[in-house]
């Protein structure tokens, strides 16, 4: 069985995971390493992922520090599917739909400017979910 690792969530990445560093104490390692079912400004006990390949730490985030809610707005939601932390299939269903097209807008940007080089890319704010049945 794998030791728990504390984690900061720094900010969502493509697909289902998003970008935390590693903490000892609390305090930042420098270490970063992916998490899935995290949010930015989050921190918490993740377990790590065997990897198969080569590759970036990765943990799926088991608990949360409540004191770190408690201090910040995190946009955390409960999921609406019932099976949606078993089944995987809807990366977000934790993140508050109001927040989806602020991070699907930072991502695209992110890999604009990572993958394409376009400094400073013009983009256009991603279209939010207008009601349950958009998410």
């Amino acid at each position: 069985m794998t030791t728990p690792t504390q984690l900061q969530v720094l900010k969502l990445i493509y697909g289902p995971w998003a970008l935390a560093e590693v903490l000892e104490n609390m305090v930042p390692t420098g270490e970063k390493v992916l998490v899935s079912g995290g949010l930015p400004g989050e921190t918490g006990l993740g377990l790590e992922i065997p990897l198969k390949k080569k590759g970036p730490r990765r943990f799926r985030l088991e608990s949360l520090d409540p004191d770190a809610l408690q201090q910040k707005k995190t946009h955390r939601t409960q999921p609406k599917c019932s099976v949606a932390e078993a089944c995987g299939g809807c990366h977000w269903q934790h993140l508050e739909p109001s927040q989806h097209g602020y991070w699907k807008t930072e991502i695209l940007k992110e890999t604009l400017l990572r993958l394409g080089s376009i400094s400073n890319p013009s983009v256009r704010s991603c279209i939010e979910p207008q009601d349950e049945k958009d998410f």
